[in-house]
């Protein structure tokens, strides 16, 4: 029996952000059983700014955050907790954390608007569009947030391509007389090339599995030593941000969790190779040779 007194701090550790507490797709049943069950007051837990248990390259949560507001408001939850790490470092996520705490101070307060306002003004009135642009992209699309850490599809890889050619590379050329403001800038392209980069080690898994799911060992031996390469390129890419000492990555961590999520299939590919198996990884997903890159292809 919970002491009618006691209030209840609820959290979801890892939680998918594409969708909010208010969402009908956001299964709800155990925060309502603690929301029913708190006589004395629901407290919610939110990571929102959580770098550690969301996406390595994240953008804004503001689609989560109304769905969130609209549910505090529907069951009078009173109170909310958001953890925050120490300015600097890499876990955590300012802007995230400025937007969730107005989002619940203000409840006119639209964080899409904010974002653009912040772009604006941070990155300077010639670099701000395309940044603000940027920001808005992913905070709409924040799916490509979670796809970029674990598995992009070709269609996502085109949108960072595109991304970098509409936003990145204007905002750069037009921060670059602003030493502050191309500082700025370039933290924000060092992290979406980051994600590229990613995103390209996605694309060889994928080859390498319609190979070998095709019975086609040799050519995915083959294309399995370009993603180890590939792969060890990626982890470069986290220490060189790592060792620029701009928040954006801890050194310490590269070669823990995230060497495991950049580069652990590798292992498995190789013995499925060897073992001649051609069953896939993951059965639910989908692969085309589509996915293939004319240098791809092994003769």
């Amino acid at each position: 029996m919970i002491n009618e007194r006691l209030r209840i701090i609820w959290a979801q550790w890892g939680r998918y952000h594409a969708v909010g507490y208010d969402d009908s797709t956001y299964d709800n049943r155990n925060l309502e059983s603690w929301r029913k069950a708190a006589k004395g007051g629901l407290s919610i837990c939110q990571y929102y700014p959580d770098n550690f248990a969301e996406p390595w390259v994240m953008g804004p949560f503001t689609r989560a955050m109304v769905s969130d507001r609209r549910y505090f408001n529907k069951h009078d939850v009173s109170a909310m907790y958001m953890l925050i790490y120490p300015k600097g470092y890499w876990w955590n996520h300012s802007l995230n954390a400025y937007l969730g705490g107005r989002t619940y101070y203000d409840q006119s307060y639209d964080p899409y608007a904010d974002i653009r306002d912040y772009g604006l003004n941070y990155y300077g009135k010639d670099a701000g569009p395309f940044i603000a642009d940027y920001y808005q992209a992913w905070a709409k699309n924040i799916e490509l947030s979670y796809h970029v850490r674990d598995d992009t599809n070709n269609e996502e890889r085109a949108i960072l391509a595109a991304q970098q050619k509409n936003f990145i590379e204007p905002a750069i050329a037009a921060a670059k007389g602003n030493k502050v403001y191309a500082y700025r800038v370039n933290k924000v392209a060092k992290l979406h090339g980051l994600a590229m980069n990613m995103a390209e080690g996605h694309r060889l898994r994928d080859v390498i599995e319609t190979l070998r799911k095709a019975g086609k060992f040799e050519d995915a031996a083959k294309v399995l030593e370009k993603a180890r390469v590939q792969t060890d390129g990626i982890l470069e890419n986290f220490y060189a941000l790592a060792d620029m000492n701009q928040g954006l990555i801890e050194r310490a961590e590269v070669g823990g969790f995230i060497k495991l999520g950049v580069k652990n299939w590798i292992t498995e590919e190789e013995k499925r190779i060897a073992a001649q198996d051609t069953s896939p990884i993951n059965p639910a997903k989908k692969f085309s040779e589509t996915e293939m890159l004319p240098a791809d292809v092994v003769k």
